[in-house]
């Protein structure tokens, strides 16, 4: 059976992960994600579908996020009611911060030495941007809440039969912070390691296991 009008599944990432967003779609599909102008934001990339039960194109609209909160806030309010109701999945594609563990003080001299000046006309180039990291994983944990806001008030939270994953792109070996931020999001966690990104299955077998399900959630957008 061909389902000629599938429900969609909407693809977001910040602004700055693009790169991370795009690989993504890649290799969940095959091919690039075309852009307009200078952006992929707004775009629809089609995932083609078989199982023994259907087939189907299914529209993957992608979306770039600058500001979570003020994003949430639209796809809450009534006019983008539209859109939610044909979402048969939500995904969003984020870049693994960094670890933000403290570091280390050296050991105490018992004679103290002086520290090397700075070269003429600028500051000491030791120290590295304050609270980069912790920055990054703040910026990420806001992403995340904020399509939670939109999973569980716009969408039904757990009980919505549609697809909502959250794409975690990383080599980071300890990831439990994130799996249950994206768990008490309403978002279930999957890791892309860039090792076996290419492996469809590192993320595409959960998406495309539970997009071939004939009950869940790829049926008719009506």
């Amino acid at each position: 059976m061909d389902i000629s009008n599938p429900r969609r599944v909407l693809a977001v990432s910040l602004e700055g992960a693009t790169v991370h967003l795009t690989k993504v779609i890649k290799d969940l599909t095959g091919s690039h994600p075309e852009q307009t102008s200078t952006s992929i934001a707004g775009t629809t990339h089609n995932l083609a579908i078989k199982t023994s039960y259907y087939t189907a194109e299914v529209p993957i609209w992608l979306d770039l996020i600058a500001s979570p909160e003020e994003w949430a806030e639209s796809f809450l309010s009534p006019e983008a009611k539209e859109v939610l109701d044909v979402l048969g999945g939500l995904i969003v594609v984020f870049a693994l911060p960094p670890p933000t563990s403290p570091s280390i003080a050296p050991a105490q001299s018992s004679q103290p030495v002086p520290p090397s000046p700075p070269a003429p006309g600028t500051t000491s180039s030791t120290t590295p941007p304050p609270s980069s990291a912790a920055e990054t994983a703040a910026q990420t944990r806001d992403l995340l809440r904020n399509i939670g806001r939109v999973v569980q008030d716009g969408l039904g939270g757990w009980s919505w039969d549609g697809v909502s994953l959250a794409l975690g792109v990383g080599e980071a070996d300890d990831v439990d912070e994130w799996e249950e931020l994206a768990a008490g999001c309403g978002l279930e966690f999957v890791q892309i390691k860039s090792r076996v990104v290419a492996d469809r299955n590192e993320f595409g077998g959960s998406m495309n296991k539970r997009l071939g399900d004939p009950f869940s959630p790829i049926r008719r957008a009506d």
